[in-house]
């Protein structure tokens, strides 16, 4: 049965409407309103397009050889692994993107041209969907260990065999997911000065090459090979390979190795384990080898303990302890058998 409302119910009900809708609060005239989009000024538009980027070392550092006197550095090692500073002016606008920089280093030598201050990177680049074209001053694709302190985990690089740094000249870049390939053409092979801040500047005694690749297909580990060769004038080290690997074996433990060999000059092996206490510290340890090529083949090895602390997002403290087990193969920080440590602070921007 459907129950029917009488027509006196239903003028009661409506009276009521009215004396509810009066019981809700009026909207208040002090209620703020939307803020309006701010207007972009020319500096934000700037910004887009332009940033600043950089960092700073300052170490402690000493050596002592076996059998001689220690020598201690105190922000003034000549090295840029220990002391060094750089800014970098990075620009992006569509499809193209560029650098230069300025690295200074305090009292670095300036015997072989290098002053304290120098032009490191001064590249143009174009990319289109994944190929990357480049011309310039660049880094070498070559190297397990970073060129900068700003990328290592250590003070001092481990032995490593004709791997270059800076040199002027083009590279190609193609890149996928799980894969990158590069092919460079340069000025020469190899770098010169003891910053190994550029390459001969001369494109009429021959020229330098790498084509290098990476893989990064498997969960946790990534794998590089590259290739050199160099055809300047005179030179017998014209072949040069360099293969390195790293896997996260846990979440906290890291391993890594690399195998660089350059033609009539040199062996040389690295082979790190690195284990992350927290987030925040987190220790190096590296075991380096390199054979001379020579008529007896000489072997050196070279030791490193290195402990590293995160202050904050931009800021961190390190130390290293290195022992060089070799009289006769000089490239390590010591330059002959015995000791290198140091600490050092590194600040970034």
């Amino acid at each position: 049965m459907k129950t029917r409302l009488p027509l006196a119910g239903l003028l009661a009900l409506a009276s009521l409407t009215p004396a509810f809708a009066e019981t809700q609060p009026a909207a208040s005239a002090e209620t703020p309103k939307a803020e309006l989009p701010k207007e972009q000024t020319p500096l934000d538009t700037l910004k887009e397009y332009l940033s600043v980027e950089g960092y700073l070392a300052a170490s402690w550092a000493g050596t002592k050889p076996k059998g001689s006197s220690h020598t201690d550095t105190l922000f003034d090692s000549g090295a840029n692994n220990l002391d060094s500073a750089k800014v970098a002016l990075v620009g992006k606008y569509e499809n193209f993107s560029g650098k230069v920089s300025m690295l200074y280093v305090p009292e670095s030598s300036d015997t072989t041209g290098i002053s304290n201050a120098k032009v490191l990177d001064a590249y143009l680049a174009y990319t289109y969907d994944k190929i990357t074209v480049t011309g310039g001053k660049f880094l070498s694709f070559m190297g397990y260990e970073a060129f900068e302190a700003v990328g290592m985990n250590q003070m001092t690089w481990g032995y490593a065999s004709g791997v270059p740094a800076y040199r002027t000249g083009a590279k190609l870049e193609y890149a996928e997911d799980t894969y990158w390939v590069g092919f460079s053409v340069t000025d020469s092979f190899g770098s010169t000065g003891t910053l190994l801040q550029k390459g001969d500047n001369d494109w009429s005694n021959g020229l330098g090459y790498e084509l290098a690749a990476t893989y990064t297909g498997i969960d946790k580990l990534t794998l590089f090979a590259g290739l050199g060769y160099n055809d300047e004038h005179g030179t017998t080290n014209k072949y040069m390979f360099d293969v390195w690997a790293t896997y996260a074996l846990t979440d906290k433990l890291t391993l890594g190795g690399e195998v660089s060999f350059l033609k009539n000059d040199s062996l040389s092996l690295i082979a790190t384990a690195q284990y992350s206490f927290t987030d925040d510290f987190f220790l190096l340890g590296r075991a380096s080898a390199q054979r001379l090529e020579n008529s007896s083949n000489t072997w050196g090895s070279y030791w490193t303990i290195a402990p590293t602390y995160k202050l904050s997002e931009n800021l961190l403290v390190r130390a290293e302890y290195s022992y060089a087990a070799s009289d006769r193969v000089p490239n390590s920080a010591v330059g002959a058998r015995g000791s290198f440590y140091g600490a050092q602070v590194l600040l970034t921007f």
